[in-house]
């Protein structure tokens, strides 16, 4: 085999392992809410959809590079995720998984055709420098926006990790996910720790 051939499977496990951990954050949010709600979030991917055309309409309008505007975005998918939580999630709470889950699978279809309506189907990319530069890393490239993915999934999981295990909220949602009952019974307020989870 041609050392060009083993460049390129390099580059290619290369761009694997830091879309990976890119998509590793995606994962997160479905464990957390899996494992605090007892939810499997069906929905989970149209809400980031919902964020990937908040980053795009940002930048377009406004100049804010999807980067930097990352936290503004989370915040706003966040309420529009709450009213979801609190309308049709927390009156289902204690009633199994199914019916949450069900109702979860109706709001990704109701969701997915929203989107469809607005945006269409049609492929879309951030106009950004870094989102199509190749990055050489010796004799291997890969996409810098894989690069710049992965280190942010990175701040991001381990900025996740320092609220469970560090804070008080942490605490409440390690409670809330052991045992519901007990955790309100102590005082703890599970009902916003699963808004706040499911946000």
């Amino acid at each position: 085999m041609s050392l060009l051939n083993w460049e390129v499977i390099a580059g290619s496990l290369a761009s694997g392992l830091l879309l990976g951990g890119s998509l590793s954050l995606i994962a997160l949010g479905l464990s957390i809410s899996l494992g605090v709600m007892r939810l499997v979030n069906l929905a989970h991917g149209e809400l980031l959809v919902c964020g990937a055309y908040l980053s795009d309409f940002l930048l377009n309008y406004f100049g804010i590079d999807p980067i930097l505007g990352l936290l503004l975005v989370g915040a706003i998918v966040a309420v529009i995720a709450l009213p979801f939580h609190r309308l049709l999630i927390a009156p289902l709470a204690g009633k199994g998984m199914e019916a949450p889950m069900m109702t979860m699978f109706g709001v990704s279809i109701i969701l997915q055709n929203l989107l469809l309506l607005s945006f269409s189907a049609d492929t879309r990319t951030i106009e950004a420098s870094y989102a199509t530069q190749p990055l050489a890393l010796g004799s291997i490239t890969v996409p810098k926006i894989y690069l710049i993915g992965f280190v942010v999934s990175v701040v991001l999981v381990w900025c996740v990790h320092m609220v469970v295990s560090r804070t008080a909220f942490g605490r409440e949602l390690r409670a809330s996910s052991a045992d519901p009952g007990a955790a309100a019974t102590l005082g703890v307020d599970v009902r916003r720790v699963h808004a706040i989870t499911f946000a």
